[in-house]
């Protein structure tokens, strides 16, 4: 099952890039996560993201990573958030103007066979439009790109 959801932001691409393309730093995303670590770095690395009152984390593997197209793709190994047994997600920023972008998250998932497709598909977009708001929160409160480390 795919799910394409497109978001547009009142930022720069590069401004909103610099936060979503640090695969490994999450700090901007404290509402939902109370810890992330990241173990490795680059092509392969991995992030584990502890929800508020969740023992075991979500993990994410980052398969692609392509600065100049400002593009990742990362493969959920845990992916706990959804009724799902495989799922990736990329993520691409486009410019849409010099002062406006647009964010296109594409899901690839399989359901299990007794799901709701149209139910996982509201899921993942609302999911998606959640982070959304958060990002565009941390940007308009100045936000730009934290410190390495600092998650």
């Amino acid at each position: 099952m795919d799910v394409s959801v497109d978001i547009d932001y009142p930022f720069p691409a590069t401004q909103v890039w610099a936060v979503l393309g640090d695969f490994g730093n999450m700090g901007w995303l404290s509402a939902l996560f109370h810890r992330i670590e990241t173990e490795g770095s680059g092509i392969g690395m991995r992030r584990y993201m502890y929800r508020k009152g969740d023992r075991y984390p979500v993990i994410h593997r980052l398969d692609v990573h392509d600065e100049r197209a400002m593009h990742y793709l990362c493969t959920a190994e845990q992916p706990r958030f959804f009724p799902v047994t495989e799922l990736t997600m990329a993520v691409t920023v486009r410019a849409v103007d010099a002062t406006s972008c647009r964010v296109i998250v594409d899901w690839t998932c399989q359901p299990p066979p007794d799901h709701d497709p149209q139910e996982l598909h509201a899921l993942m977009e609302a999911w998606t439009s959640g982070i959304a708001h958060e990002l565009i929160g941390f940007l308009e409160r100045g936000g730009d790109r934290l410190p390495p480390g600092e998650s």
